[in-house]
This record gives C-alpha cells, structure tokens and sequence, in this order.
C-alpha cells in the first residue's frame, strides 16, 4: 500500500476504497461461511479467498464473531427489502405469498 504526504495530510492510495474491501471481505465471508459453517471456517480462508492479508480481514472485523454477525446482518437487510419490494407491490395477496 502506497502512502502519500498531501498537504500535511497523510492520503492513502489504494485501489479500493475502505468501503469496498470491506463489500469484498462480507461478499467473500458470505460464501465460505456458507460452504464450511462458522466452526470449520477460519480468518486466514477468508482473507486468502479475498486476496487480502489477514490483518486486513482483522482491520475490518476484529473477530471471526464480529465478521459472522456482519454477514448475518447484511443477508438481513437483503432479505428486508426483498420483503418490502413484495410487500409494495400491486400484486395480489395470494401473488405475494409465493
């Protein structure tokens, strides 16, 4: 990772932003969590699935509880919104159930 000083400002130049590798590590974790299970899924898997090191996997989430609870969070959010796209629809009742 390249640094740079820019007006007594330290910059960091990265080809992702923050928010991005953090998408990347969930995207990631999401589906090794899904292959393996929480026990038999491990921090260092998951970084080398995302291409990051394992500090970078331990920047993000400091626990592989904190990154399995932001996975579950975020399958939730989907899931919410899946649900309230149905929900506002002009679909009939019965239409919505399936």
């Amino acid at each position: 990772m390249l640094f740079l000083y820019a007006k007594t400002k330290l910059v960091k130049k990265n080809n992702m932003s923050n928010d991005q590798t953090r998408e990347k590590i969930l995207e990631v974790a999401t589906v090794v969590f899904g292959k393996y299970g929480f026990r038999r899924t491990t921090m260092d898997e998951i970084a080398r699935y995302a291409h990051k090191a394992k500090g970078s996997v331990y920047y993000y989430f400091k626990s592989k509880e904190d990154l399995f609870t932001a996975v579950v969070e975020r399958e939730l959010r989907k899931a919410e919104v899946a649900l309230e796209e149905i929900a506002s629809s002009d679909l009939e009742i019965v239409d919505k159930l399936k």
